[in-house]
């Protein structure tokens, strides 16, 4: 060890105390948040002077530095008592849009998942290869939100096959300069 490198040391120290202390005094963050730091994404279980330490979907612990977390992205989902989902749904040209647009809205107000304020939006997105593209907007709680998504696409999907709208899947139309000849053989 040379002597550069105990004074590198000892500045990262410096550094990372200074970022703790001014985490601990704003507050971005609590223990039992849910955070998406650079490409970690976890429940924060631990936050002291030189890191914070996260528990990852796959139960893996992670320990971010505090100088890492004040000079990264901290994206904290759970900060708040509600979150928006959108989910973007393909329809096909044929559909009537506002036959979807009515079965989308009708979905949010028969789950009582789904907040009536704010309130539920359908965007009509964009003409697409094989499909229009839709966004279905709601509003849940934070509290079992992962639940609460997958709870609303099994809603749609069958809501959507009731009412007789196809999710597209993609498409392709082939044209040949020449005609081909195809025997079929059995």
């Amino acid at each position: 060890i040379g002597l550069g490198q105990p004074i590198m040391i000892g500045e990262t120290i410096a550094s990372n105390m200074l970022s703790g202390l001014f985490l601990m005094g704003e507050r971005p963050f609590v223990v039992g948040d849910v955070l998406a730091v650079d490409n970690v994404v976890g429940e924060v279980i631990s936050i002291d002077l030189l890191s914070a330490r996260l528990r990852t979907l796959e139960n893996v612990m992670v320990r971010i530095p505090n100088e890492t977390m004040l000079k990264s992205s901290v994206v904290n989902r759970t900060h708040y008592e509600i979150r928006r989902f959108d989910l973007r749904i393909g329809v096909q040209y044929a559909a009537s849009l506002d036959e979807v647009e009515r079965v989308l809205l009708a979905v949010a107000d028969k789950n009582t998942q789904c907040l009536e304020e704010p309130h539920p939006l359908v965007y009509f997105r964009s003409f697409d290869d094989s499909q229009i593209t839709v966004q279905f907007s709601v509003w849940l709680r934070t509290e079992g939100f992962l639940e609460q998504t997958s709870d609303v696409v099994r809603e749609v999907k069958a809501a959507f096959d009731a009412a007789g709208l196809v999710i597209p899947f993609p498409q392709r139309t082939l044209t040949l300069e020449e005609p081909v000849e195809v025997k079929v053989v059995s």
